[in-house]
């Protein structure tokens, strides 16, 4: 009879936990137990304990990575809601539970409500269009409450930061189970709002339940379509809702909401300051510059003795002038006293004044006695005076 195959316990523990790692029904589970014998790793970061009821216990791990993202305190006693994963640790036999998450058990059923949409909307895809935030927006939409902190947040960075920009507050209802249809008609005011660039939906830190009032699901679908950019700022930093995912940024609180709204316009703001303050300092420089210059100019110039020279020119210039002045004056006095004897000799007058008569006959001068007859009637024009007279003789002279 030949001996029977055996196998080895690390091929036992291993087949065991092929087992548990291939049931579907084991690889997300939701717990709900106490818990005790809790321990962290101070080196390694894991945490080591057991969840059990009046009934039972099971040991559980939660590794560095996931127990990072705890927001709470675990403790012996407490009462949680974990989700995680059924396998074998191989080295011992024991079949454990490997903890993805933990929540204290007062939260559970927010919870899974939160991860049921999560879940929902994620696989349609809502959680991946994410619109482009403008890098100069001129007008912001704001969805808050008037009489929180969240306001006075975003209002103050926003003048701080940019005080040309145009801030525009819809007061919302963000407490309680009418916060997503306050929320709502707000978004629909700024729609309707052409100057709108974005908005911002604000709301300071609080509770779990006060916060899950925004997982409302057809808030989450308003949110993913809307056609302008949307900022998230609900609660605090470690507070996440389905508000967070579908918006096109989420901001950690209101006030960082505000800066990242206002984009790049500080910093092009800070930049013309600065070469406004550098254009400033260079004009200052060159001022000085050439003060300095006209000083050393200045000093090597004696302006008193610059004046004597040029007034000392302006003489010699003024002697030459009329030098010149009076030598022409005189040539001109000389040539016209020339011509005017030229003109007396020539004038008419100065030939009658001298005995002689300008015989005319019906206006036209009689140079020859050819032109008369006896009996014509003739003017005669004498240096002093005009008479007639009619001819009665005519004698033609042979020269």
């Amino acid at each position: 009879m030949n001996p029977p195959v055996a196998l080895s316990v690390a091929q036992l523990n291993l087949y065991v936990k092929s087992i548990l790692e291939s049931d579907r029904n084991l690889k997300s589970v939701w717990l709900r137990g106490e818990l005790s014998n809790f321990v962290r790793n101070a080196k390694s970061g894991h945490c080591y304990f057991s969840i059990k009821d009046r009934d039972a216990s099971v040991k559980a791990v939660m590794f560095k990575w996931q127990a990072s993202q705890l927001t709470f305190a675990p403790k012996d006693g407490m009462q949680v809601l974990l989700r995680g994963r059924v396998s074998l640790y191989e080295r011992d036999g024991q079949y454990q539970f490997y903890v993805e998450e933990m929540l204290p058990d007062g939260l559970g059923g927010l919870y899974l409500e939160f991860l049921q949409i999560k879940a929902r909307l994620e696989e349609e895809g809502l959680f991946d269009n994410k619109k482009p935030l403008p890098a100069y927006p001129r007008s912001i939409g704001v969805c808050t409450s008037v009489s929180g902190a969240a306001v006075r947040d975003v209002l103050s960075v926003c003048a701080r930061l940019a005080p040309w920009v145009n801030i525009c507050v819809y007061p919302c209802q963000m407490q309680g189970a009418e916060s997503p249809r306050s929320v709502a008609e707000g978004l629909r005011y700024f729609q309707a709002r052409p100057a709108t660039d974005l908005v911002i939906i604000a709301r300071g830190g609080g509770s779990y339940e006060d916060l899950a009032v925004f997982n409302d699901e057809a808030l989450a679908r308003l949110v993913a379509e809307y056609p302008l950019p949307v900022i998230s700022a609900i609660g605090h930093e470690t507070d996440f809702t389905i508000l967070d995912f579908v918006s096109d940024f989420r901001a950690a609180t209101p006030s960082v909401a505000a800066e990242v709204a206002v984009g790049q316009a500080p910093a092009l703001s800070e930049r013309l300051s600065r070469a406004r303050r550098n254009l400033t300092s260079l004009a200052s420089g060159r001022l000085r510059l050439e003060e300095q210059t006209l000083r050393n100019l200045s000093s090597r110039i004696d302006p008193s003795r610059a004046l004597q020279n040029y007034s000392q020119s302006l003489d010699y210039l003024d002697f030459r002038l009329r030098s010149a002045g009076q030598g022409q004056s005189q040539r001109f006095s000389s040539r016209f006293s020339s011509l005017t004897a030229r003109l007396s000799a020539l004038n008419p007058l100065s030939v009658l004044s001298r005995g002689y008569a300008l015989a005319e006959s019906e206006g036209i001068p009689i140079r020859s006695s050819e032109q008369i007859s006896v009996g014509d009637r003739l003017t005669l024009h004498f240096y002093d005076g005009v008479i007639g007279c009619v001819t009665d003789c005519k004698e033609t002279r042979k020269l």
